[in-house]
């Protein structure tokens, strides 16, 4: 009776493995390219945690949040410029409400895009990072069968819903998983990045 009764808690306790292994396959690419993004300069202030930050040839565009987590009180800032420079900060002062940025989301084959948007006067800015596959198995040239996927991430803003300006980054950037899960939702628009 002993070993039928094992059974199931020797199950169950499998299932709990594979689900921790499967959880960890997902959350360490994630934690790796957050330890590479944390030698980066970034425009977040100490005490501030990192919910996008993209560095350019000369400037840096940080999205941050205060105390890492969402709380009414917490303060959510974009600032652009360099670290001796800002040369935009919104919203300015104590204001930085979360529910002044949009999150949105989409998957694509072998990839996703993510989109954090704000509206800041005459002009809306997009803040994004985007994964694509470039390769199938079988494709000419892709002799190694592999998805080869193809990252990039930047902000674009937008004037009256024509590009103004497009600032690529030259690092792996990528939207904070707690961004994903704390910031207003709306639907993903496609081609915004194109």
């Amino acid at each position: 009776m002993r070993r039928t009764e094992a059974l199931p808690q020797a199950v169950s306790r499998l299932s709990k493995l594979i689900k921790f292994v499967a959880s960890l396959a997902f959350a360490l690419p994630a934690l790796a390219a957050a330890a590479n993004d944390a030698a980066l300069p970034t425009l977040c202030k100490e005490g501030e945690a990192v919910l996008f930050n993209c560095l350019n040839k000369q400037k840096i565009a940080s999205l941050c949040v205060s105390h890492g987590a969402f709380n009414e009180s917490d303060l959510v800032k974009y600032r652009f410029g360099t670290a001796s420079r800002i040369e935009l900060e919104y919203p300015r002062g104590n204001n930085g409400s979360h529910k002044l940025f949009l999150f949105s989301s989409t998957g694509h084959s072998g990839g996703s895009e993510s989109h954090i948007k704000f509206v800041n006067g005459r002009f809306t800015y997009l803040l994004y990072d985007k994964m694509i596959r470039t390769g199938f198995p079988g494709d000419p040239g892709n002799s190694d069968g592999t998805n080869n996927p193809s990252m990039s991430g930047g902000v674009i803003v937008l004037k009256k819903g024509s590009k103004a300006s497009r600032l690529s980054c030259r690092n792996n950037v990528s939207i904070s998983s707690v961004a994903y899960q704390s910031l207003e939702k709306e639907d993903f628009q496609d081609g915004l990045t194109d």
